[in-house]
């Protein structure tokens, strides 16, 4: 049975943007524990999947490597 990730696919991204680098890092982070066999939404939330994001995309921010976004989509 095929488990449904807590963040859903996204199809396009800009890895210079902080929002979609925080994403990006957020369900890799997520695959890799869907891989280890966690279960979404009872091993983990998002909120824990931002959490364990957050040091990696920090770093990047710091180093000066991301932008912050100006708009939001809808």
């Amino acid at each position: 049975m095929a488990l449904s990730p807590l963040i859903p696919p996204f199809e396009s991204t800009d890895e210079t943007t902080f929002h979609d680098t925080l994403l990006l890092f957020a369900r890799n982070i997520e695959d890799a524990l869907i891989d280890a066999g966690a279960v979404p939404g009872e091993d983990y939330t998002r909120l824990d999947l931002f959490k364990l994001a957050q040091p990696y995309v920090l770093e990047r921010w710091q180093s000066g490597e991301l932008r912050y976004t100006k708009g939001w989509k809808g």
